[in-house]
């Protein structure tokens, strides 16, 4: 039986084809795994934010009054502004130089 040098050219191409393919495969195979590995992580770390304190949702529930707490702030505040060129203006106005 004879082979062809075509035919063994066919095969070393092949193998150098699989060769190149199979790294390209495990180097983005890598690095999605670090991406979900990254995204685990900081799933990881709300849910312990969520469980931080004595019962269970405490820290949740800090992080939500601290939200609630900084938007109420701050639409008093824009309120108070508001007020600044009207008859009914208060003395934080002159505070701020209005």
């Amino acid at each position: 039986m004879k082979i062809d040098p075509g035919t063994l050219i066919l095969i070393g191409a092949g193998c150098g084809l699989t060769c190149l393919v199979l790294f390209v495969l495990g180097t983005v195979l890598n690095a999605l795994g670090f991406v979900f590995e990254l995204a685990g992580n900081i799933i990881e770390l709300a849910v312990n934010l969520f469980n931080l304190g004595p019962l269970p949702g405490c820290g949740c529930l800090a992080l939500v009054l601290a939200v609630v707490t900084c938007v109420g702030g701050g639409l008093v505040l824009n309120n108070i502004i508001s007020t600044c060129d009207t008859a009914s203006r208060m003395a934080f106005c002159s505070w701020i130089g209005r």
